[in-house]
């Protein structure tokens, strides 16, 4: 995983009153009286799929969902089954939680969520845990050979390389790899069309070597005060990324910039760039898939998103302001609090659909009653070309909030933005 907990992020249509949470303890369900269900108002049924934080992608029935009602009362809680599955009814605007325990205590709510959701918490199988041995022609002058991808990688001084690759890409996919003659040398590239990697075996990659070719990438609408920004770009195949390259620190001159870069020739089905810069107390991460391996005109990397103007935190209740105009899909915020040597203790990200502005967490039972633990940050994500429901349905994967996910459409564009701390 990119963080130490399970990524969320939540699209949700936005009534007049947001969802407020208030303190409440779990609740014994035989209990309570079917009248005053009636009248707690609406309810929703969510199906909650929960996997393992290993990010093997293993179903996890040692997970707790809670299904918090609108006013803050549990309305269920209770493991998965072994699948990794629950199903529960909750009030109509409420939320889900989903907790791990383990050495560290690991929470992620999923704020307003609708009848018939179907959300996914945990990643997805994202280990590089079988081994292959891949063998390539020496080339004349090459000081190193880099196997670049998608989903594997390794690297020597040799032509046998010992690779670590995912099951994500498929039992067959095209394999690039990379040989470098030192520091400002051109890159030369050998690629197969298709391999299929077992564990414990070998591929042989034959051909010849190429040459990269140069391409640039021009940007504009890179907002008035940022000074320098910087800019990965990956060539992708199948969607999924094989190489990355990136250029750091690049000088904006009249908002814009431009940077070069050293790519294999006629590899991959697309490119997918990002683009990195801070302004005003705030980091934005802007990324952009394209179905074209070269750039014909510069790309507008304007954000057209409110700002985020303050944070602040009362207790349990965490709120924000926005400014300006524009459209934006959540807000999540992260509580986190590390131990010596970096351990994590605690770990809770929130994610609230559009318009709502504060969020009280519920009450949970031990271990779970993290809500006094330190705010690590908030961010502000828009993902165009994207259904709410598709949006929550992500949502337990981490896509979105800090990376899309892989693959994406072609022509997806998505923006994170890190404000200011309370």
């Amino acid at each position: 995983m990119k963080l130490a907990l399970p990524c969320l992020v939540l699209l949700a249509a936005c009534g007049d009153d947001p969802p407020t949470f208030i303190d409440a303890g779990p609740i014994d369900a035989s209990t309570v009286d079917a009248e005053a269900l009636v009248d707690a108002g609406p309810t929703v049924r969510v199906t909650v799929h929960v996997r393992s934080l290993a990010a093997d992608g293993a179903a996890d029935p040692a997970a707790t969902v809670f299904f918090v009602d609108p006013d803050g009362g549990i309305a269920a809680q209770d493991h998965p089954d072994g699948s990794g599955t629950i199903t529960r009814d909750v009030g109509a605007g409420g939320s889900v939680t989903v907790g791990w325990p383990g050495d560290g205590i690991t929470l992620v709510t999923v704020v307003g969520v609708e009848d018939d959701d179907e959300l996914w918490f945990g990643p997805e199988d994202e280990q590089r845990d079988q081994r292959v041995t891949v063998t390539v022609p020496a080339r004349a002058g090459s000081s190193s050979y880099s196997l670049l991808g998608p989903c594997m990688n390794g690297g020597n001084i040799g032509t046998t390389i010992i690779s670590a690759f995912s099951r994500r890409c498929g039992p067959t996919h095209p394999l690039l790899v990379a040989s470098g003659a030192g520091a400002g040398m051109p890159s030369w590239y050998l690629s197969a069309p298709a391999v299929t990697p077992t564990d414990g075996g070998t591929v042989a990659v034959q051909g010849a070597w190429n040459v990269g070719t140069t391409t640039s990438v021009a940007l504009t609408g890179i907002p008035a005060g940022t000074a320098v920004v910087s800019i990965d770009r990956s060539v992708l195949s199948g969607g999924t990324d094989v190489a990355r390259f990136q250029r750091p620190n690049l000088p904006v001159v009249g908002g814009g910039a431009t940077a070069s870069f050293d790519v294999p020739a006629g590899f991959g089905d697309g490119a997918r760039l990002e683009v990195f810069y801070q302004r005003d107390g705030r980091r934005y991460r802007a990324g952009i898939f394209r179905p074209l391996l070269g750039e014909p005109a510069p790309l507008d990397v304007a954000p057209a998103v409110p700002d985020l103007t303050a944070v602040t935190r009362d207790g349990a209740t965490v709120s924000w302001t926005l400014a300006g105009t524009g459209a934006y899909d959540a807000v999540a915020f992260d509580l986190v609090q590390v131990g010596k040597g970096e351990g994590l203790i605690a770990a809770w990200r929130v994610v609230a659909p559009p318009g709502v502005t504060s969020v009280t967490l519920p009450a949970l039972p031990a271990p779970f009653d993290q809500r006094a633990i330190p705010f690590a940050a908030i961010t502000l994500i828009e993902a165009a070309h994207l259904s709410s429901a598709a949006f929550r349905a992500g949502a337990g994967t981490g896509a979105w909030i800090d990376a899309p996910p892989i693959p994406a459409p072609n022509d997806t564009r998505w923006l994170r933005v890190e404000g200011p701390l309370p």
